[in-house]
């Protein structure tokens, strides 16, 4: 593991943090991706452009499906009964 220090001296004022188990969609295939940036905002914007960005096209172990199919099984592990 690695420790990053930042200084008051520093012009980092915003970390972020965006990835594929964060709790908005995510484009891309990275687990996380962390930005420091001169603001928060910044930060945000980069991280999750970024994090959208990564991708291995072609790749058998990458399933790729439409945001409907995946709304829809989401939907069926919250009913009951349901397969």
């Amino acid at each position: 593991m690695r420790t990053l220090v930042v200084g008051a001296d520093d012009f980092v004022r915003g970390v972020a943090t965006s990835g594929r188990h964060g709790r908005s969609f995510s484009l891309g295939i990275a687990d996380a991706v962390t930005v420091l940036a001169r603001s928060a905002s910044q930060a945000d914007a980069a991280a999750t452009i970024i994090a959208n960005a990564v991708d291995l096209p072609l790749h058998p172990a990458i399933v790729r499906c439409s945001g409907q199919r995946i709304a829809a099984r989401q939907r069926s592990r919250r009913t009951p009964g349901h397969p």
